[in-house]
C-alpha cells in the first residue's frame, strides 16, 4: 500500500487539492515548508478545509526530492507484494529503511571448543572468541546455520562482551542488539534449531520483556528467561523509570504474557 505522503502528493499534483482531514499529522510536518512558504494553502471547503496548490512547479520539485524515481513508479513499488530490497528503498523512496535488509549480521561468543555449523562446515566459535573476541556469520536465505546445546541471547552489548560472567549456563551467546529481526526469530524457530535451548538475557524493561514474548511465541518452552537472583536490587540501582513511563501501553500488554521459565543465577 502506498504511504500517506505519496498519496497526498499524487492528489495535489493531479487535482491541485486534497481534503485537509486526509492529511495526517506526520504528513503535515513533512509538508510544513510548503505551507510556511505559501506553496500550499488551507482554505474552507464545505463543512471542512482543503489543501490547495498555489505553485505546482515547487510541489513537483518537492515530490521529486522525496520520490526520486517518480510518483507513479513509487506507487507501483509500494503496491508490489513482498518486501523491497534496501537498494529499491533508496531507488523509489530515497530511504533504505523502506526496503528490507536481505541479510542479518550475527555476532557470537562461544565457550572454549564450541562450534556452530554453517552450511555443514564447523565454525570454531570458541577459538574465534578467544582470539578475536567474537565470531560473525551472515544469516540470509541461502545460509544453513545450526548448532547444538544452549544459546544465550544477550541484548546489551557490554553484557554480551562479558557473557561468561553473567552466571548463565550456555554454549554460545548471540548479541541480540535490541530487537531481533523477523529473519532471526524465524531461524531460532526453525527445524535446524529445534533441539537448541534458548536463554534470553534482556534489558529488564518493557521492550526487553516484550522480546521474550516474541521468542516464546516462536520457540515455545525451549526459551527461558534469565533472572538474576538480585534483579530487584539491580533495577533499583540501575533501572530507568522513564523507560516504563514511555512504554506504558507495551507494559500493559505484558499482563497477558506466558509464564516465564526462569533461569536464576
Amino acid at each position: 500500500m502506498a504511504d500517506g505522503l505519496l498519496t497526498t502528493l499524487t492528489g495535489l499534483i493531479k487535482r491541485g487539492t486534497v481534503a485537509w482531514s486526509k492529511v495526517s499529522a506526520t504528513q503535515r510536518k513533512a509538508l510544513r515548508p510548503l505551507l510556511d512558504g505559501g506553496i500550499l494553502i488551507r482554505e474552507r471547503s464545505g463543512g471542512g478545509e482543503r489543501l490547495v496548490v498555489k505553485n505546482p512547479a515547487v510541489v513537483q520539485r518537492f515530490a521529486d526530492n522525496c520520490y526520486p524515481n517518480g510518483l507513479v513508479e513509487a506507487t507501483e513499488a509500494a503496491q508490489k507484494p513482498g518486501r523491497l530490497s534496501t537498494t529499491q528503498g533508496v531507488h523509489y523512496f530515497r530511504d533504505a529503511k523502506r526496503g528490507g535488509q536481505q541479510a542479518d549480521l550475527l555476532l557470537f561468543r562461544g565457550r572454549p571448543g564450541t562450534t556452530i555449523q554453517c552450511n555443514d562446515i564447523d565454525l570454531p566459535v570458541g577459538q574465534l572468541t578467544s582470539t578475536a573476541g567474537v565470531a560473525a556469520v551472515v544469516l540470509n536465505a541461502s545460509q544453513n546455520l545450526s548448532m547444538c546445546g544452549t544459546l544465550a541471547i544477550v541484548e546489551n552489548q557490554t553484557a554480551f562482551l562479558h557473557a561468561e560472567t553473567l552466571g548463565v549456563n550456555f554454549d554460545v551467546a548471540l548479541y541480540g542488539q535490541g530487537r531481533l529481526s523477523r529473519r532471526v526469530i524465524d531461524w531460532l524457530g526453525s527445524r535446524a534449531m529445534e533441539a537448541v535451548d534458548v536463554v534470553h538475557c534482556p534489558d529488564y524493561d518493557p521492550v526487553g520483556l516484550d522480546e521474550y514474548i516474541r521468542l516464546h511465541a516462536q520457540c515455545g518452552d525451549r526459551v527461558r528467561l534469565h533472572r538474576p537472583h538480585n534483579l530487584e536490587e539491580l533495577l533499583q540501582r540501575y533501572g530507568k523509570p522513564s523507560l516504563y513511563l514511555e512504554n506504558q501501553r507495551l507494559l500493559a500488554s505484558l499482563e497477558d504474557a506466558p509464564p516465564a521459565a526462569q533461569s536464576v543465577a
